[in-house]
C-alpha cells in the first residue's frame, strides 16, 4: 500500500515533507507487536460468535477496504489530513489483518492442511497481492487514474472480508 500511495501522492504534486510524514504510517507494521497481544485477548462485542481469530480478520479487511474507499473519494492536496488519518487507520488495519492471519494460520492447522502447506498458500497469496497491489496497481493508474485503482482494491479487500466469513473456525477457546 505504501508504494502506491507515495506514487499516487508524488502524482498529485504533494510536497515532499508532506510525503516524508505520511510515510511514517508503515511504522503500523513495525509497532504491530504493541497491539498484538490485545487480539488474542479482547473479543468484539455482537462478532464473538465468528471466532477469535475470524472475528479480528473480518473487522481488519472491512476496515481495510473502506479506507481505500474513503481515500479514493479524496483529493491528497485538498484533504492532506483527512487522506492521511484514512492511511493511517488502512495501515494498522492492515497489520492487524498480518498478526490475525499469522494466529489463525497457527491455530488451524492439523494433519489434513499441515502449518507447511497453510504457509505456502499464505506466500502464494502474500505474494500475488503484492503484484496486484503493487505493480498491477502502477500500471491501471496510468491508465485509468487513482480514484478507480483504489476503489477496485477496496473493492477487493470489501470482498476478502466478507469471504473471511466462510474461513474455518479456529475451535480455540
Amino acid at each position: 500500500m505504501l508504494g502506491t500511495l507515495t506514487a499516487w501522492l508524488s502524482d498529485a504534486k504533494v510536497d515532499l515533507e508532506t510525503m516524508g510524514v505520511i510515510s511514517l504510517i508503515g511504522l503500523a507494521y513495525a509497532f504491530k507487536f504493541l497491539w498484538s497481544p490485545l487480539l488474542d485477548r479482547v473479543s468484539i462485542p455482537g462478532l464473538v460468535r465468528l471466532g477469535r481469530r475470524k472475528q479480528w480478520l473480518v473487522v481488519a479487511q472491512l476496515g481495510l477496504g473502506v479506507m481505500l474507499m474513503l481515500m479514493a473519494q479524496m483529493d491528497p492536496n485538498s484533504a492532506v489530513g483527512l487522506f492521511s488519518l484514512c492511511a493511517g487507520v488502512g495501515a494498522f488495519a492492515s497489520a492487524t489483518q498480518d498478526i490475525v492471519i499469522d494466529a489463525w494460520r497457527v491455530d488451524v492447522a492439523d494433519e489434513t492442511a499441515t502449518l507447511d502447506t497453510l504457509s505456502a498458500v499464505y506466500q502464494l497469496g502474500y505474494r500475488a497481492a503484492v503484484l496486484v497491489g503493487g505493480a498491477l496497481s502502477l500500471f491501471m493508474a496510468d491508465a485509468m487514474g487513482w480514484t478507480f485503482v483504489y476503489t477496485l482494491m477496496g473493492g477487493i479487500m470489501l470482498a476478502v472480508g466478507l469471504a473471511s466469513l466462510y474461513a474455518p473456525d479456529t475451535h480455540i477457546s
